[in-house]
């Protein structure tokens, strides 16, 4: 019987964690800008022919270490698939990319495009592949892309 209530009360302590770990991830504050204000898991992924560029953009790669920890988490987590998604933090916009498990190490991610364009920003990326002579490690990888830029209040169009 106590093996029952321990499970159900494990049960319980893990959904409270996960509740609160999630509120805590979309969770918004204008007093912390070290803090994200919002992340964006949803992006336009329409085959839309974009005519209308208005400029490029101009990007900084950021590493792990200059990034919130809640972004780090939440990439930590989807890392295992590819995904795209973004985040403000009142001043810049981050937008991250990653390609999924790879089964070397090698692998690199190129930005090919990032402009704006009337009603969104537009970014296109390529995941390259190590050479046939490369040197790689044969660890399993999760290579993904962060950058930085300024933020339009834009929605995004993934390419």
């Amino acid at each position: 019987m106590s093996k029952v209530f321990n499970v159900q009360k494990l049960f319980v302590l893990t959904a409270v964690f996960l509740m609160l770990g999630a509120s805590t991830v979309f969770a918004s504050s204008d007093y912390y800008l070290d803090t994200p204000t919002e992340i964006d898991f949803n992006y336009i992924e329409e085959s839309v022919k974009d005519a209308n560029k208005v400029m490029d953009m101009e990007f900084t790669v950021v590493d792990d270490d200059n990034v919130q920890d809640v972004i780090k988490q939440n990439i930590d987590i989807l890392k295992f698939n590819p995904f795209k998604l973004s985040f403000r933090d009142g001043h810049y916009l981050y937008i991250a990319v990653g390609y999924g498990e790879q089964r070397t190490g090698g692998y690199s991610i190129q930005v090919n495009e990032l402009y704006e364009s009337q009603d969104r920003i537009v970014i296109s990326t390529e995941l390259l592949c190590p050479g046939a002579d490369d040197i790689v490690t044969m660890n399993i990888t999760y290579p993904y892309l962060i950058i930085r830029t300024s933020d339009l209040f834009l929605p995004i169009y993934y390419k």
